[in-house]
């Protein structure tokens, strides 16, 4: 018997509103997803409804304004802005929230800010982040002396100013990170102290006084990125001591060899990018396993840290993975041959020790 090749196409009609079926919470969930704005705006979707109120992520931060309003001068517009945020907050039902992002010029609200992050303490957040637009024009640190949190996990500051010394109070807080952050060293031990339970500390072109140096026994990741037009000023006129018995990761955009290594002597883990040094010293313990260098081959720089790569190899006494990770804009063809070359014959301390191109 001969089987039909005959494709038979059957027509299904579904005329089932499965969004209508679809649970609460899950669309929930979506919304939570969603622009702030965007889901404050399904309030007009008869099956959404109210449902924005119960969203879990806060986020005023990348926000975009309406058309209709950016034709308005900025003062009316940041007014309009701050009456937004008033009102989403006052009309949220959720008792609590995951995330509370929020972006805004900090001089433009002052009272009000100190409400909003009242708001998400009270919410129970997990992640707070906190980005001024106008660029280190505002103190937070009369706001940050009423910071205390149980359940606070994770805080992003981005170009926030300290002035003064203030005392946080933030239990359970795992990851700290400081973007573009003016304090002195004195409000930055405050804030470390009272942060216990501190695992994974960001610093991204520091604004200090003085030297950064800190003991942090709980951290065991820490990253620090020396870029922009702060670095020379940075490298010339500072200092950084590292002491973090123990850190298991390490991951430094700057000049090595500008480090005071007081005690690293868990770490296990290096990423090293802009290695753009003109004498390298590696300053590192000689227990690293593992060693990430980012972004060789950055216009005449790549003789330099060919020195700091060899230096890394005979130090590196347990080192077994050395992974080399070029520019987008790699080194020209004859110049990338003899840097892998040379590299190769490199004498190495630790006799598993790879090298990686990538």
């Amino acid at each position: 018997m001969k089987l039909s090749t005959q494709k038979h196409i059957y027509s299904v009609k579904d005329d089932r509103d499965r969004l209508s079926e679809m649970p609460d919470d899950i669309i929930v969930r979506i919304l939570s997803c969603m622009s702030t704005i965007d889901a404050v705006r399904t309030v007009l979707l008869r099956r959404f409804g109210n449902l924005w109120t119960f969203i879990h992520t806060i986020n005023f931060a990348d926000f975009v304004f309406p058309d209709e309003l950016c034709t308005w001068g900025n003062n009316k517009l940041m007014q309009w802005f701050c009456r937004f945020i008033h009102n989403v907050l006052m009309l949220h039902q959720n008792p609590f929230i995951d995330k509370f992002h929020l972006s805004i010029e900090f001089d433009e609200a002052p009272d009000d800010i100190t409400e909003w992050l009242m708001f998400a303490l009270g919410k129970k957040a997990k992640e707070i982040r906190l980005f001024d637009d106008r660029y280190y024009n505002f103190s937070l640190s009369s706001i940050f002396s009423k910071l205390k949190s149980q359940f606070l996990v994770t805080l992003d500051l981005d170009y926030c100013t300290f002035t003064e010394e203030f005392q946080v109070k933030l239990e359970s807080l795992q990851k700290l990170s400081l973007y573009r952050v003016r304090m002195t060293n004195k409000s930055f031990q405050s804030f470390i102290s009272g942060c216990p339970s501190l695992q994974e500390l960001v610093i991204v072109n520091p604004v200090w006084v003085t030297k950064l140096s800190f003991s942090a026994a709980n951290i065991s990741k820490f990253s620090l990125s020396l870029t922009e037009d702060c670095d020379e000023y940075y490298y010339g006129k500072k200092s950084l001591s590292l002491n973090f018995p123990n850190l298991k990761s390490l991951y430094l955009e700057s000049q090595l060899c500008k480090l005071d290594i007081i005690d690293i002597s868990s770490v296990s883990d290096v990423y090293v990018n802009y290695p753009e040094v003109e004498y390298p010293s590696p300053h590192l313990p000689p227990q690293i396993k593992k060693i990430f260098l980012y972004s060789y081959g950055k216009g005449k720089s790549w003789k330099s840290q060919l020195r700091l790569t060899e230096l890394l190899l005979k130090s590196g006494k347990v080192l077994d993975k050395l992974v080399i990770v070029p520019m987008e804009c790699r080194l020209k063809e004859a110049d990338q041959l003899e840097f892998v070359k040379l590299v190769s014959r490199f004498p190495r301390a630790s006799p598993t020790a790879r090298i990686i191109f990538a």
